[in-house]
């Protein structure tokens, strides 16, 4: 219409307004998208209400990948082949040699008679959980690029 009459930067301006709009929109979804695919809270959730005072938990990986898991547990988070992370500064430190932890470490205490619970923010491919016994890898949740495993099959929720 705006050819018709002879108006055709009226004409430009209205078809780029649209094509603004219309990209805000798809931006919009696409940064929601994005943040539900790298989120932690379904995986923090789901441990939240099955992780016990005696139970352990470990991180594979660098902690700041799923840095707000520490905001909502409370129990100490032992941290696995986590070296390369932007902590690794003070990884070799000897009050560090608790919170930082090696596979064959995370493999004996998954062996152990308690409960363990193994936060995962490296691809399967690549996981310490490959040199686990399959059997006594339990996946509990999955959210976006983390994993929720435990060497114990999944128990309900303490209701509270």
């Amino acid at each position: 219409m705006a050819a018709w009459r002879r108006a055709t930067a009226l004409g430009v301006g209205v078809a780029l307004a649209a094509r603004i709009a219309f990209l805000s929109a798809v931006a919009a979804d696409a940064r929601t998208q994005l943040a539900r695919a790298r989120s932690v809270r379904p995986v923090t959730a789901t441990l939240v209400q099955r992780l016990a005072s005696s139970d352990v938990l470990m991180h594979e990986g660098p902690i700041e990948l799923s840095a707000s898991l520490l905001l909502a547990v409370k129990a100490p988070i032992h941290i696995v082949n986590g070296l390369q992370s932007n902590l690794a500064f003070g990884a070799a430190l000897a009050e560090a040699r608790d919170v930082f932890w090696d596979s064959p470490r995370l493999e004996r205490v998954w062996a152990g008679p308690g409960r363990a619970f193994l936060i995962s923010a490296v691809e399967p491919g690549r996981s310490v959980v490959r040199a686990l016994p399959p059997a006594s890898v339990h996946l509990i949740a999955e959210s976006g690029e983390r994993r929720l495993y435990s060497n114990l099959a999944d128990r309900p929720p303490d209701v509270r």
